[in-house]
């Protein structure tokens, strides 16, 4: 291989990582927007609900 060779192969593998780090990340931020969006169960359901559903009631 030349020099010239593995430059443009490391440049083009560098760029790649780059990408697909890119893509990672948005997937990533993605996942975590969609989770703090997401209502908590108190907003809909009263305290004597949730105790029932954890097995806390007496």
């Amino acid at each position: 291989m030349s020099g010239d060779m593995i430059v443009r192969e490391s440049a083009s593998l560098a760029k790649t990582a780059v990408k697909e780090s890119a893509h990672v990340v948005k997937k990533a931020w993605s996942i975590m927007d969609a989770a703090s969006e997401k209502t908590h169960p108190g907003d809909y359901l009263s305290p004597k609900a949730i105790q029932s559903i954890q097995g806390k009631q007496s």
